[in-house]
């Protein structure tokens, strides 16, 4: 399957969707040619996602069925619009 990463996504976060566990970045970045797995990928590049492959079903398929795209270096000044929140910005935990 080829996914395309979305802004502010990182191989981490793409494991984890994908995958179901962070262990998995080792397999994305080897499938496919990435060598810096802590930088956050540039929005819109094709990565490979072998299919055949789970860490965790479960936490893969939860994403998956309910919608969830995980994106953890997105500031939260550039997060907007229905479904964002962002701890002490417009999301206050007291």
């Amino acid at each position: 399957m080829i996914v395309i990463a979305l802004p502010g996504q990182t191989l981490f976060d793409v494991a984890l969707q994908y995958y179901g566990a962070i262990d998995a970045v080792f397999k994305l970045a080897e499938d496919n040619g990435i060598t810096d797995i802590t930088s956050p990928l540039n929005s819109g590049i094709e990565m490979v996602i072998d299919e055949s492959y789970s860490f965790n079903k479960n936490v893969s398929d939860y994403y998956s069925k309910n919608g969830v795209n995980i994106s953890t270096s997105l500031k939260a000044e550039q997060k907007q619009g229905i479904g964002y929140s962002a701890i002490e910005t417009n999301f206050v935990i007291s």
